[in-house]
């Protein structure tokens, strides 16, 4: 997606796809940070 951008070929079809999956990626990581976050500090305390 880097190479692509540096081209200048933002508007081809591959970098478009790319740009989707990577905000898709990053609404996942958005929704399980809290989750995660929640359980690792349980885990910390067991310690």
């Amino acid at each position: 997606m880097l190479e692509l951008s540096r081209a200048g070929d933002e508007s081809s079809e591959e970098y478009l796809t790319l740009q989707q999956q990577s905000q898709n990626l990053q609404a996942m990581i958005d929704k399980w940070k809290p989750i995660y976050e929640e359980r690792l500090a349980m885990v910390r305390e067991v310690r």
